[in-house]
């Protein structure tokens, strides 16, 4: 199983002249199992690097990206009519005679 986090995405390898998968991280276990980072670089078709370049890069990449956390999304309660102002209140429900006992004249 993959799971894709957000960020700089390649749609397709044919956009790329170079491209490396330079490290995998275990991020350690959770619910579904080990999780792992793969880390890599890429360049366009309109750019190359020299081998020296392109070395220094890779190893860069090698490094594991720390990222902080997402922030904490807080769950708010749903809104009931005591919280709602009068103005935004529904008006109350009327009783209507369902369409099929509905007589036409």
């Amino acid at each position: 199983m993959f799971l894709l986090s957000g960020g700089p995405l390649v749609a397709r390898t044919g956009l790329c002249s170079q491209y490396e998968v330079a490290a995998m991280h275990n991020l350690g276990r959770a619910e579904r199992g080990l999780h792992r980072r793969a880390q890599g670089l890429s360049l366009p078709l309109q750019l190359q690097a020299h081998h020296t370049i392109w070395r220094r890069l890779r190893k860069r990449a090698e490094r594991l990206v720390e990222l902080p956390p997402p922030p904490a999304i807080e769950a708010k309660p749903p809104a009931t009519e005591a919280t709602i102002p009068p103005t935004e209140a529904t008006p109350p429900a009327t009783e209507a005679t369902p369409p099929a006992q509905q007589q036409f004249t």
